[in-house]
């Protein structure tokens, strides 16, 4: 039998899969009509250079924190990587603009997202990646998104 002191306590709830959570967000929304060339990456696990031609979005996502009520809190990085640098503050401005959409999205599988909550957007060049195409990075770090887990 469970105790009231067990249904309280934060430490006993199953963690969120947070990187699941964000991973099937941007699946919903990319590729598209208007960025058909865009893909998602968890991580730098393949050569930049040859997602240079098309736009590339890169995300890490930090441990979750349990705030109460099966909410979560983590934190969210992302990076755009282009060749064009036009094309990729384009795609930066929208991609901003469905993650602050995503408490207002109907729930996914692993969850949904009850608030986003950006620090901002700092352009990096191909120099700080060291690469050996003209890549251009934008980087959206330190966004904290609570959400709320489905088991």
């Amino acid at each position: 039998m469970t105790s009231v002191f067990e249904t309280l306590d934060l430490h006993l709830y199953e963690e969120i899969d947070s990187a699941a959570l964000v991973r099937q967000l941007l699946d919903e929304d990319l590729p598209c009509d208007q960025y058909p060339n865009a893909t998602v990456r968890s991580e730098i696990g393949t050569d930049i250079n040859t997602l240079a031609d098309g736009l590339c979005v890169i995300y890490d996502v930090g441990p979750a924190v349990n705030i109460g009520a099966d909410r979560w809190r983590f934190p969210l990085s992302l990076s755009v990587f282009a060749s064009d640098p036009d094309m990729g503050s384009r795609f930066k401005a929208w991609l901003y603009k469905r993650v602050m959409g995503w408490p207002y999205r109907d729930p996914v599988k692993a969850g949904s997202v009850r608030s986003v909550e950006p620090t901002g957007f700092r352009r990096t060049g191909p120099d700080d990646w060291n690469l050996a195409r003209n890549v251009y990075v934008w980087s959206m770090e330190d966004v904290v998104v609570t959400a709320l887990a489905f088991h």
